[in-house]
Order: structure tokens, then sequence, then C-alpha cells
């Protein structure tokens, strides 16, 4: 026997739909903004990478050059994210390089190894890294 629906009558199998779409959209929504949170620390780390490599082939350009005066400048890009910008924070000790970001809410440390000899001196800002002989 089958029911007659009146006029502006929605079934409850309608109604159903409707809310399982709405629940998978809502489900898709949040999936797609914890990718895209996923995908800036990656690059986030990546561009840590990228500073780090940089300043480590300096340090071994460096070595080349033991006995004469010289100055190496590097300068590091600020880093972006969600609309902020914050600087890397650097520390180079005689074994490795070290670059640490903070604007994400997280700590992204990267360490590369390294080998600077005791007469290099390396100094730290927030936007540039100075190699030089002491």
């Amino acid at each position: 026997m089958k029911t007659a629906f009146k006029k502006g009558q929605i079934s409850i199998d309608l109604i159903m739909i409707i809310l399982v779409i709405v629940v998978a959209l809502g489900g898709l929504t949040m999936i797609t903004a914890s990718l895209s949170t996923t995908q800036e620390k990656i690059n986030i780390h990546q561009e840590l990478e990228r500073s780090a490599l940089k300043i480590s082939n300096a340090i071994i350009y460096a070595k080349t050059l033991d006995g004469t005066t010289f100055e190496i400048i590097i300068n590091l890009p600020k880093i972006r994210y969600k609309k902020l910008s914050g600087n890397q924070l650097v520390s180079v000790t005689e074994n490795e390089v070290t670059i640490t970001e903070t604007i994400s809410g997280e700590n992204i440390t990267v360490v590369e190894k390294t080998n600077k000899p005791d007469w290099m001196q390396v100094t730290t800002t927030q936007t540039q890294v100075v190699i030089q002989n002491a």
C-alpha cells in the first residue's frame, strides 16, 4: 500500500539523504583544512632545510679560504605561515647547524651536520648569518 504525500510534504528518506550529504561535506572540509595545515608545515620544514644546507655549504667553502681574510654573508628568508611571518633562529656549533622556527605554534627544528674549524667565526642575527675568519 502506497502512502500518498500531500503537496509540500518531505519524506524521511529525503531528510536522511540531506543530513548525510551535510555531514559528508563537513567531514571533507575538515580533511581539506588538515591537509592544508600539514602541507604548510612541510613547506616550512623544507625552507628551513634549504637555509641549513646553504649555511653548511658556506662553511665548507670558507674552509678553503683558510689563511685569507674573508666574510661571507647569508641572508635568511622570512618564513610565512597563515598570514604571519617570522624569522629563523640559527645556532652554529662545531658539529652542526640548527635552525628553529616557532611561528607555526610548534617548534620545527632542522639539524644539518657540519665541521666548523676553530679559526672560523660564525655570528647569527634574525635575518643573516656572517661567516669570517677569527
